[in-house]
């Protein structure tokens, strides 16, 4: 691939990376709270996660089943640690895959 670029149409760019915090008042989500480098294509998974999982912590909440702020704090806790683990494995491995193609089904007709 960087044999046949195209060097005229190409360009250097920045790359940054989100550092990891703490927990406060506000809650967010994906590259608001988490940004990564694109080579894996990792952000916007990650992100789609946040929202599964903060829409499954206040449907608990709504139902009852935990405090507001305890369905927060669990939600943040457990992006926190995944999120930035994915951040972290971005930088190391900006260019490496996670996941595989599935293998081809043989019983699909």
């Amino acid at each position: 691939m960087v044999d046949e670029a195209d060097v005229e149409a190409t360009f250097a760019v920045r790359i940054t990376s989100a550092r990891p915090v703490t927990l406060w008042a506000v809650t967010l989500l994906g590259d608001a709270i988490h940004t990564m480098s694109p080579g894996r294509g990792d952000g916007a998974n990650i992100a789609l996660r946040d929202a599964q999982n903060l829409t499954a912590a206040l449907a608990r909440a709504a139902a009852g089943e935990v405090s507001l702020a305890e369905a927060k704090r669990a939600y943040e806790i457990d992006m926190l640690d995944y999120g930035f683990a994915a951040v972290a494995e971005s930088l190391t491995n900006p260019f490496s895959g996670r996941l595989s193609a599935p293998a081809p089904r043989n019983d699909v007709r």
